[in-house]
């Protein structure tokens, strides 16, 4: 089983400066925590009897939440007879994520389970195992920042030159 739960949070605020321009600032927030409970089966079975694969289990409490903010601003102006547009803005995003995790103890060691015997009789049914006590696993942090622009220019009727750029961190 994996047990995850999503919580999701969201502004916007514009600002129409007039018929042409706007700014738009944004923020974003999720954070999700899960809980899974996993078994796996690996191997090759033999072709006639069905043996001769491998199990393991393992369990994980993780989160992650990630945050969110861009500014943009954009707009359409005249320049040669002709209609332009123009989008200018910054995004930024951090994502912090960690990982407990809980080794199934089925009394034979770390990482080992007993085989389900034949994989053709198995039913998909499988004892859940005795979990030892959660451990830290893994955690990480993840930055980004960008800056970017875009230009669309009318050339002539119907051609258009587009042009833009993304810096990022």
């Amino acid at each position: 089983r994996w047990k995850t739960e999503y919580t999701n949070y969201f502004a916007d605020l514009t600002h129409k400066f007039n018929d042409n321009w706007s700014a738009k600032l944004s923020y974003s927030r999720g954070d999700r925590d899960g809980h899974s409970q996993l078994f796996y089966l690996s191997g090759f079975p033999d072709k006639e009897t069905g043996l001769g694969m491998s199990a393991s289990a393992s369990s994980y409490l993780t989160n992650t939440t990630q945050d969110d903010i861009s500014a943009q601003i954009n707009g359409d102006f005249n320049w040669l007879g002709r209609e332009h547009s123009v989008a200018l803005g910054y995004i930024h995003s951090k994502q912090d994520w960690k990982s407990d995790a809980q080794d199934a103890d089925y009394g034979c060691g770390q990482y080992c389970a007993p085989a389900p015997g034949s994989f053709y009789d198995w039913d998909g049914s499988y004892a859940a195992p005795v979990w030892r006590d959660r451990t830290f696993y893994d955690k990480s942090e993840t930055k980004q920042n960008a800056f970017y622009g875009v230009a669309r220019l009318s050339l002539l009727e119907p051609l258009k030159l587009v042009l833009g750029g993304r810096l990022d961190d």
